[in-house]
């Protein structure tokens, strides 16, 4: 419904889900409580999303009172009563501003904190207060119109959940996430949320946060600048800040002795077989944990894989059917694929690798190509390196892809025609990463539906063949 004055659209009217009114301008928009509302045949109001009217108003002694007609009719359709919203200003405003907090900001202020929002009484709640200070602002006065106060609540407590809890009381973690979220991510005055394309470098983030919670700092930061298009730089040496999907992310940071580098691979090669084998040995060394901190055996099997770009193709659909599958939302894939540098090429640093793999995992499972060029090339890599895991004295699980699908010789295989013309051209590392950065987080379907299907047949193989999961 529009206002209009002189055959121009000053305001568009429209009722909510709520059934507030809501009223939007060329400058700002807001909603009116149907409380203030005095209606009048509403039914006819809401036939039409935009129907024409006319608006006669008084103010007498600062009563205001708008009453709105049907364009070229006395019949009117509601009028609304300003001498109650002026004094309940405050009110309104805040009304409209717990819908953007409840809305944009509770939910994830309660998982910077790694607090399942599975209720109201299940987590933090924000509210907002909000008290005018004089009935009429004067805008020749440089002062505040509005106190605005933010409360948070915790409703976890069976007890003084109507008392808002004192910021300087909670613990240092607390009041680094709710600095962070109120001080930086939705400050204003910081133009934070205005600027896109921007490198924001960030040293030993989260550091008093729980461990779960640094965790899903490091998930909430990535989606965020995705979707704000910005850039988070992390200087760390914490290992929960790691993730094992995502480790193509990760620059190590080395001494040398002129000065620091830069490592671009997090598995940049040693020239020793078994340390180039170990895709977290340099990740491990620098943050000076074990493997225990960066895998559960009891939630998640390794599957390792020849190189990086197998790695960031299988880690990318594991996390797509994960996310958008149905069958996989609760009982999500339970494969953490690592790269081992490839195969090798004589006998010895094929059984070093070996070796290795076995040191990194009670019963490792490595996943080949076959790069044969017929059945009868016996001196093909794949072939060597089965040849000298069988002549170890603890063989390794090795998967090969053509056992899966005779078509699968290498991971680049499972793309359509169309979809590996696009994304999987060749073996480049920075082909890979776009791919995946692009299936996660491109907003649209990237994939064509046999692309999905290959995937999910070799995941669905995997978990056959290493009887992961019941089929």
């Amino acid at each position: 419904m529009s206002i209009l004055k002189d055959g121009q659209a000053l305001q568009i009217i429209m009722f909510d889900k709520n059934n507030d009114l809501e009223i939007y301008d060329s400058e700002k928009s807001f909603n009116i409580p149907e409380k203030y509302l005095q209606e009048r045949d509403q039914k006819e109001i809401k036939q039409s999303k935009y129907l024409s009217t006319e608006v006669k108003g008084e103010c007498n002694n600062n009563v205001c009172q708008f009453e709105f007609f049907k364009k070229d009719t006395s019949h009117l359709l509601f009028k609304v009563s300003f001498t109650e919203i002026l004094e309940n200003l405050a009110e309104i405003l805040e009304y409209n501003m717990q819908l953007k907090i409840d809305s944009l900001i509770t939910k994830e202020f309660n998982r910077l904190l790694a607090i399942a929002e599975d209720s109201s009484q299940d987590s933090y709640q924000l509210k907002i207060r909000v008290r005018h200070n004089n009935k009429f602002y004067d805008y020749s006065k440089e002062s505040t119109a509005y106190e605005i106060k933010l409360e948070i609540h915790d409703c976890r407590k069976s007890d003084n959940q109507n008392e808002p809890i004192i910021l300087s009381q909670q613990s240092t973690g607390f009041q680094w996430a709710f600095n962070f979220m109120f001080g930086f991510l939705y400050n204003v005055g910081s133009h934070f949320s205005l600027n896109k394309n921007i490198i924001y470098v960030m040293d030993e983030p989260a550091t008093h946060l729980s461990v779960p919670a640094r965790k899903e700092f490091r998930k909430f930061l990535k989606e965020y600048a995705h979707k704000n298009h910005v850039t988070f730089v992390l200087a760390t040496h914490d290992p929960f800040l790691v993730d094992t999907d995502h480790l193509d992310e990760i620059r190590i940071v080395e001494k040398e002795t002129e000065g620091s580098a830069i490592k671009n691979h997090f598995n940049y090669p040693l020239n020793n077989a078994g340390k180039d084998s170990d895709a977290l040995d340099k990740i491990k060394r620098s943050l000076g944990v074990g493997q225990h901190v960066f895998h559960n055996p009891q939630k998640h099997r390794i599957i390792f894989v020849e190189g990086i770009t197998d790695y960031c193709y299988l880690s990318a659909f594991k996390l797509y059917f994960n996310e958008r599958y149905k069958e996989y939302k609760d009982n999500p894939i339970p494969f953490t694929f690592l790269p081992i540098s490839g195969l090798k090429n004589n006998p010895n640093a094929m059984k070093e690798t070996i070796k290795k793999l076995c040191e990194l995992d009670n019963n490792p499972i490595v996943l080949i190509d076959d790069d044969r060029k017929c059945v009868f090339n016996q001196q093909a890599t794949s072939e060597r390196f089965k040849r000298a895991n069988e002549e170890m004295h603890d063989p390794i699980t090795i998967l090969q892809l053509s056992d899966c699908d005779r078509h699968f010789k290498q991971i680049e295989d499972c793309f359509s025609a169309n979809d590996r013309k696009k994304y999987a051209k060749n073996k480049r590392m920075e082909l890979s990463m776009a791919f995946k950065t692009r299936l996660l987080y491109g907003g649209e379907d990237a994939i064509e539906k046999q692309t999905k299907r290959n995937f999910l047949k070799l995941f669905k193989w995997i978990a056959w063949a290493t009887n992961l999961i019941k089929n």
